[in-house]
């Protein structure tokens, strides 16, 4: 099976997928576009559990296999939005998993209504200038003597920065012991 994406947070594919994509597949589309927008974080202020009991219901399903089914979704959805696939990725990827084109068509709504938005909140911020750096000290070290003995035999890194700033001054940032 491939996948165009790379399944991170520990999401990977296995039986149990298909079977949870099958029980989505059970849904009717209400019911599913309103955990998608669960998933899709649309509806952060929803009682979850109530509207996953509503759903289950509704559907004839057990809450608990629909929350997992929605906890793969949410994995999957998650995988999605951080390697910014293009809708025929995601929809080569659901298709694959055994999700119904009806289905898929929501979730590929959804991806691309957060996409969007996350891209207008970005375009409202502007270009983000870092400082350039122009030095960098560090100390690598263990401590040897203290008067706490559970401090003796620890690490620790020192670092210290200089920077331009935006105004064209020279910085030191220093961070402590960590």
């Amino acid at each position: 099976m491939t996948m165009s994406a790379c399944f991170n947070s520990g999401f990977n594919p296995r039986f149990r997928v298909y079977d949870e994509f099958g029980l989505l597949n059970k849904l009717d589309t209400k019911s599913f576009t309103n955990i998608t927008a669960v998933c899709c974080s649309h509806m952060k202020k929803v009682d979850k559990l109530a509207m996953f009991e509503s759903v289950a219901t509704r559907n004839g399903l057990e809450v608990k296999l629909l929350q997992s089914s929605s906890q793969t979704l949410d994995s999957l959805l998650k995988s999605f939005l951080e390697k910014s696939l293009s809708a025929e990725q995601m929809e080569h990827d659901l298709s694959t998993l055994g999700l119904s084109s009806d289905k898929i068509e929501i979730i590929t709504k959804c991806c691309s209504s957060m996409i969007g938005s996350n891209q207008d909140k970005l375009s409202v911020l502007g270009d983000i200038s870092a400082n350039q750096l122009v030095d960098m000290e560090w100390k690598f070290g263990v401590t040897a003597a203290s008067s706490e003995l559970d401090k003796v035999g620890t690490t620790f890194l020192q670092l210290k920065l200089k920077v331009v700033n935006s105004k064209g001054e020279l910085e030191s940032l220093n961070m402590g012991e960590f």
